[in-house]
């Protein structure tokens, strides 16, 4: 591809003239783990995550943990976690009941 430099640092949403579009033949999700370390990637977050919404409650904490499938004890998803194989939406209901005991209204959508 031969750039000069006017264009080279132009930024713009328009093509390319000089480039044909990217096709793609497919787009691969790895949430389970296949391909990428799921446990590296999302049991951090998640702790963090059951951790700020506990505000320091032990009890919430473990209501929360229980609700999404990790296990406090060994920081990590049990293997039927509904994170690890369900969509957000199916993550949210599990926890939405517990806004009636506990506030979050809002923390799983915009």
């Amino acid at each position: 591809m031969d750039l000069n430099k006017e264009t080279a640092n132009t930024k713009t949403d328009a093509p390319s003239p000089t480039r044909e579009p990217m096709l793609l033949d497919g787009l691969i999700f790895d949430k389970d783990g296949t391909l990428f370390d799921f446990s590296a990637s999302w049991e951090s977050w998640a702790l963090a995550l059951v951790s700020e919404l506990a505000e320091g409650d032990a009890a919430r904490h473990e209501v929360i943990c229980h609700a999404i499938g990790f296990d406090n004890e060994n920081r990590c998803f049990r293997p039927d976690s509904i994170v690890i194989a369900h969509t957000a939406d199916e993550i949210a209901a599990a926890v939405e009941p517990l806004q009636d005991r506990y506030d979050y209204t809002g923390w799983w959508s915009e």
